[in-house]
């Protein structure tokens, strides 16, 4: 099974467990993860009914590809 699609079943089977009644204490040493992760991943059930993970925002480039471009045109010939 892929890791991502591994994280959503994990998620899911979780927020099943808990679902279904079982102790929310002993969900992280039945499925072997944080209580950290359990309850962020059923505060966020709760709240917004998601199991999936937010999406996240790539990161900014850090030099401007236009400013590298003519960087690279000026000092081609150096090394």
């Amino acid at each position: 099974m892929i890791k991502k699609q591994y994280r959503l079943y994990l998620r899911e089977q979780v927020i099943e467990y808990i679902k279904l009644g079982n102790d929310q204490n002993m969900t992280p040493k039945i499925f072997k993860i944080s209580k950290n992760s359990v309850n962020k991943w059923w505060i966020r059930y709760q709240e917004a009914g998601a199991i999936r993970a937010k999406s996240r925002l790539g990161s900014k480039d850090k030099i401007d590809p236009e400013k590298l471009r003519g960087y690279v045109e000026i000092n081609e010939d150096k090394k």
